[in-house]
C-alpha cells in the first residue's frame, strides 16, 4: 500500500494518526509506518480503511504492493 494513500485520506477525513488508530483499533505507531512505508498492513486493516474512508483504492494499491513484495522476496530467495 502507498502509505501517501493513507495520509491523504486521514487528511481529507480531518482525522489525526490517534483517530484512525483509534478507529482500526491499533496504535499510533503502526498508522505511522503505514504512512511511511514501513510496515505493510495486513488485509484485516486493509479492509477496516475501506470501510473507514469509503475508498476502495486501498484494496487495488494493496494487492500491488503484496505483489512487488513476493517478487522481492522470490528474487532474493534464489
Amino acid at each position: 500500500m502507498n502509505g501517501k494513500l493513507l495520509t491523504d485520506a486521514r487528511i481529507a477525513a480531518n482525522m489525526s494518526m490517534e483517530d484512525v488508530a483509534k478507529a482500526l483499533g491499533c496504535n499510533k505507531s503502526s498508522v505511522s509506518k503505514w504512512e511511511r512505508n514501513k510496515l505493510l498492513p495486513d488485509e484485516g486493516r486493509i479492509l477496516q480503511m475501506v470501510m473507514l474512508f469509503n475508498d476502495h483504492k486501498f484494496l487495488v494499491r494493496n494487492e500491488e504492493a503484496r505483489e512487488g513484495y513476493r517478487r522481492v522476496v522470490r528474487w532474493v530467495k534464489e
